[in-house]
C-alpha cells in the first residue's frame, strides 16, 4: 500500500451485465406417419419425456415475463417421396402453430374462472395470444436427423448403412435405398423413423430484469439477492463514489472468488482514497 500512488490509472472489470436476455424452452409434439393431424394419444406423446418437455413448455410460456417469438419447426421422415414429405412437414408446423394458438385460449379461460386472482395471467395470456409473433418452418425430409439416428443405434451394420445412404447421390435415389434397407432393417422403421415426424415448438422469451433503480436499491440494501453481473452493473449507476465504494464491496464480500469483484472492489478503495 504505500507503493500505490493515486496518479494511477484505475481499471474497472467490465461488469458483463446484459440488459436484454433471451431464455427458451422447446417442446416435441410427434406425428403417425403421413399426417399431420394431431393425436396426443399417440405412442410418442405418450412417453414421460415428451409429456413433461410439453408440460415445461406450456409452463414456461405462462409464467415468461415477455414472450418474444415462438418458433415452430416441422419434419418429416425421409422415408417418403420428398414432394409429399415438404408439404407434410409444412402441415405439421402448422399444426404446431394452431396447437400454440389454442394453449392460449385455454388459458385465458383458466385466468376468468378466477378474475381476483389471475387477472394479470388472463390480461398477460389475451395480450400475448394476440401480438405474439409465430415463426413457422418447415424443412421437408430430416436426413441429418435420421443419419444422426443411425449412429447413436446398435442396429447391426449401421456403418454400412451410413455409407449407402451417404453415396447415394441425390435424395431420390438416397429414399430408395433406404426403402430397400427397411425391408433388410425393421427396427429401421420401428424406432428410428417416428421420432423424425414432428413439429418442434420453442418459446423464446425475454428474462425478467430488475429495472435499474430497483438494482441501484438492492446492491445497498439486499446484495445477496443479486448476481455478480448485476453488482458490478449497480456500482456503475451511481457517480457517487462512496455509494460505489459499498457496492463493490458487497460484490467482493458475495462472490470472493469473482476477480471482478475483487478488482473493483480495489478499484473503489483506491478511488475513495483507502490505500491501506
Amino acid at each position: 500500500a504505500t507503493r500505490v500512488q493515486l496518479d494511477m490509472i484505475l481499471a474497472l472489470a467490465d461488469h458483463g451485465y446484459q440488459k436484454e436476455v433471451i431464455i427458451n424452452k422447446t417442446g416435441i409434439l410427434y406425428f403417425k406417419i403421413n399426417l399431420y393431424n394431431l393425436d396426443l394419444k399417440f405412442g410418442l406423446n405418450k412417453t414421460d419425456a415428451a409429456k413433461d418437455a410439453m408440460a415445461q413448455l406450456n409452463e414456461f410460456t405462462q409464467k415468461a415475463w415477455k414472450v418474444k417469438d415462438i418458433t415452430i419447426n416441422g419434419w418429416a421422415s425421409p422415408d417418403g417421396e420428398e414432394t409429399f414429405n415438404v408439404g407434410l412437414s409444412e402441415n405439421r408446423s402448422k399444426t404446431g402453430n394452431t396447437y400454440m394458438m389454442d394453449q392460449f385460449k385455454s388459458w385465458v379461460k383458466e385466468a376468468e374462472k378466477d378474475n381476483k386472482d389471475k387477472k394479470d395471467v388472463k390480461a398477460k395470456m389475451e395480450a400475448a395470444g394476440k401480438d405474439v409473433s409465430f415463426v413457422i418452418n418447415h424443412h421437408g425430409p430430416d436426413w441429418n436427423g435420421f443419419l444422426a439416428n443411425i449412429k447413436a443405434s446398435n442396429i447391426k451394420d449401421k456403418d454400412k448403412i451410413l455409407n449407402v445412404v451417404n453415396s447415394a447421390g441425390d435424395n431420390a435415389k438416397k429414399e430408395q435405398e433406404l426403402r430397400n434397407m427397411i425391408v433388410i432393417y425393421p427396427e429401421i422403421e420401428k424406432e428410428l423413423l417416428p421420432p423424425l415426424r414432428r413439429a418442434e415448438i420453442t418459446v423464446n422469451a425475454y428474462e425478467k430484469k430488475f429495472s435499474d433503480e430497483d438494482l441501484s436499491r438492492l446492491a445497498i440494501s439486499n446484495p445477496d439477492q443479486l448476481k455478480v453481473e448485476e453488482l458490478l452493473y449497480a456500482g456503475t449507476l451511481t457517480p457517487d463514489i462512496k455509494i460505489r465504494l459499498t457496492i463493490y464491496e458487497n460484490a467482493a464480500r458475495l462472490y470472493p472468488e469473482n476477480w471482478k469483484a475483487l478488482n473493483n472492489a480495489a478499484y473503489a478503495n483506491v478511488d475513495n482514497g483507502n490505500l491501506d
